[in-house]
């Protein structure tokens, strides 16, 4: 057996096989019981127990895994068994514990919940304990490694987005030279299938959801190439891209005109994770990755519901990067020129009609230049229920227009919709307000959330 000189790797070379007392000493270990390094454990006097020590890096690739096999295990067995596979195990790792995800998009909820939490084997006959579990029979250079770490990789450098505009600077790459980390990439590549194809239709994509975990939304993230960035899978043009990414928060919820967030919302959840299609007959002819074949659930161009989307068979399950889940977001105001300062609503015959909605704009560093302005108003009404609070009724929506010309600081503008009848007391009118100004040429467009109570 052969090591570095920190044993931080160790590896067997073909001459020696696998030696028990390097893996000790790897693992800081002063015993050399191969049922207490491979099953991570000791035996506590004081509780009369075997208890975990923590001591094998779960992301190393080679460790000891749950297989049903005394024999040494090929590089693709450290995968897992199918049934493990089916339990969302893989590489020793349970992905969410006591959660199941898959390729039902109604599970995709549980990706804040994931730990991949190590499961060593226990020593009984479906999970023997095996000292060469700590090498590679078919890599033999290829060993355990106390300093891997997961592959692909991503991270969110920044915690805080804007509304209407996006959360820039995330990290997500694979990188091909990890071969002693766990291959989190390798969950969607079929035993015989190639990596560089998979990777190819595989897209990092974030989930993110509101404060009282009653939302969540998901869509795919842009690559920032530049100017104008565009999906992009992460082996891309015959390489594996290396760069940022960005959430794009000015989009809407499928098959809906509403932009699914809220300005200054704190307290949001957002976890990373990445799928892949299983051909290229998901992505459309402008690169845009979609979650059906038909191409009509289009990643780039939406925000998905997972609501909505419960019992929708997806096109993979969805990996979550390990050091980007269940990661606070706060989303404040973005706003270029002119925006949305207030909004007012005047509601009369005790709540049946709506006469009109009054936006208040504002122009920041105002220079006195005269800038043309219209606005775009989506309401949705939501009838109350008996001693329920508010409820989902058929959504009626309303549409309005309104222009004119502003040269002040502080604008009012009102946009009169007549008649909006049926309106009852504890109803709620709620939808966005999109603002288009054209400033010297120049033309800026910013969204705008409103929900008010009928009283």
């Amino acid at each position: 057996m052969a090591h570095n000189s920190d044993y931080t790797h160790i590896w067997a070379e073909s001459s020696d096989g696998i030696n028990d007392w390097e893996v000790a000493r790897a693992l800081g270990r002063s015993s050399h019981d191969w049922g207490q390094l491979c099953g991570d454990q000791r035996w506590d006097d004081t509780l009369q127990q075997w208890v975990r020590v923590n001591a094998i890096n779960k992301w190393a690739r080679f460790k000891p895994i749950c297989y049903n096999q005394h024999n040494e295990l090929t590089d693709a067995q450290f995968k897992g068994k199918l049934s493990d596979n089916t339990n969302n195990i893989f590489f020793g790792l349970k992905i969410a514990s006591n959660r199941t995800l898959s390729t039902d998009i109604g599970t995709w909820v549980h990706l804040h919940d994931a730990t991949y939490t190590y499961i060593p084997p226990d020593g009984t006959a479906n999970a023997p304990f095996r000292i060469t579990d700590f090498t590679s029979i078919e890599t033999p250079q290829t060993g355990y490694d106390s300093l891997a770490v997961p592959n692909p990789s991503g991270q969110f450098t920044t915690q805080q987005g804007y509304y209407t505009k996006s959360l820039d600077g995330i990290q997500a790459q694979y990188d091909p030279s990890n071969i002693r980390g766990v291959d989190l990439a390798r969950i969607l590549v079929p035993t015989q299938g190639s990596l560089t194809d998979v990777m190819s239709r595989t897209f990092p994509c974030i989930l993110v959801s509101s404060p009282e975990d009653d939302e969540h939304y998901f869509t795919a993230l842009d690559y920032d190439s530049g100017a104008n960035p565009v999906p992009r899978p992460l082996y891309y043009g015959g390489t594996y891209l290396v760069g940022s990414w960005l959430a794009n928060f000015n989009k809407p919820v499928y098959n809906s005109s509403l932009n699914p967030f809220r300005a200054n919302t704190s307290g949001l959840k957002m976890t990373l994770f990445f799928i892949a299609l299983p051909s290229s007959l998901y992505i459309d002819t402008y690169g845009h990755p979609c979650l059906d074949s038909g191409k009509q659930y289009d990643l780039y161009d939406n925000w998905f519901d997972v609501a909505d989307m419960d019992g929708f068979i997806g096109p993979s399950i969805p990996v979550p990067f390990p050091n980007a889940i269940n990661q606070n977001l706060t989303l404040v105001e973005y706003y270029a020129g002119v925006r949305v300062k207030a909004v007012d609503m005047l509601v009369t015959r005790q709540g049946s009609t709506i006469d009109s909605i009054g936006l208040t704009f504002a122009q920041e560093q105002m220079d006195s230049r005269t800038l043309s302005w219209s606005a775009t108003i989506y309401a949705e009404y939501t009838a109350p229920t008996s001693g329920a609070g508010p409820s989902p009724a058929p959504l009626r929506t309303i549409t309005g227009q309104t222009g004119g010309v502003i040269s002040a600081e502080t604008f009012d503008a009102v946009q009169d919709f007549g008649v909006f009848g049926g309106l009852q007391p504890g109803g709620i009118i709620s939808g966005s307000i999109r603002t288009t100004v054209n400033d010297a040429g120049t033309t800026l467009t910013n969204d705008t959330h409103f929900r008010f109570t009928i009283q």
